[in-house]
């Protein structure tokens, strides 16, 4: 959540009442599945989810271009001839 609130401090987003505000973050767990994942972006309609620890410190970020790249990955493994 301190993230969240530096990312709305910046003067380029003006004055926002985190509570109201409709496009909060979205966050995920280290240990999210991919499937979680998806279900976020897809009922939250963005673009990246926000991977955090237990207190919300930032670790990384996994983008649509991630999951499609995983999802391309495995359909091309799947569509190789097996040897």
């Amino acid at each position: 959540m301190e993230f969240t609130a530096r990312v709305f401090e910046n003067p380029s987003y003006g004055p926002q009442d985190l509570a109201n505000f409709p496009r909060l973050l979205v966050t995920c767990q280290l240990d999210s599945t991919l499937s979680e994942v998806i279900d976020k972006v897809i009922s939250r309609h963005v673009h990246r989810v926000w991977v955090t620890n237990e207190q919300g410190m930032l670790l990384g970020i996994v983008s649509l271009t991630d999951i499609i790249r995983v999802i391309r990955a495995h359909v091309l493994a799947e569509a190789e001839p097996a040897s």
